[in-house]
């Protein structure tokens, strides 16, 4: 395929100078997903503290508490224990 200079990647001449571009590439795109990820775990945490059902936040409902700490472990990537500490299993 022919293709003008002004389209070619600048100073890419080999598919290891576009490999590195694309590794880079991942880096960014992961970091900020993580970011996002935070971003959308603080504002939940923040409206489920000023949230009130049965005249308490919701934050203080175990159900709720759960799934925060699912949604922060999956941004951490901190696996969850269902089991009580010192429990087996």
């Amino acid at each position: 395929m022919r293709l003008p200079e002004a389209n070619r990647l600048q100073g890419g001449n080999s598919f290891r100078d576009t490999a590195r571009v694309l590794r880079m590439t991942r880096y960014m795109v992961g970091w900020a997903s993580t970011g996002i990820q935070m971003g959308a775990f603080r504002g939940h945490t923040e409206v489920r503290q000023e949230r009130l059902q049965f005249g308490k936040p919701i934050a203080s409902f175990q159900l709720v508490q759960d799934l925060l700490a699912k949604m922060l472990a999956n941004v951490t990537g901190v696996p969850v224990s269902h089991g009580a500490a010192g429990a087996d299993g």
